[in-house]
């Protein structure tokens, strides 16, 4: 093999990795989607899997009116108690 023809080879397999390595970057980038909507935070008592002992989560009192907020309320301390 003569000079040039032993470049054109280095020069083919450069190529060859460089076009390999993006593919696999885009590749790897890919990724787990997103779920369009997000879970609902929970409401009540909350335990989980391994867990000692439970969680109180309150309701959203913001997005309720006075007196649906008064009786979450007392539901709430009466559940904490």
């Amino acid at each position: 093999m003569g000079r040039v023809e032993v470049q054109m080879v280095h020069g083919t397999t450069r190529r060859w990795m460089v076009a390999l390595g993006t593919l696999g970057l885009v590749a790897s980038c890919g990724g787990k989607k997103k779920s369009a909507e997000p879970a609902a935070p929970p409401v009540g008592w909350v335990q989980e899997d391994g867990w000692m002992g439970a969680c109180w989560a309150a309701p959203d009192f913001a997005a309720m009116g006075m007196g649906d907020r008064r009786i979450a309320r007392s539901e709430t301390m009466d559940a904490m108690l």
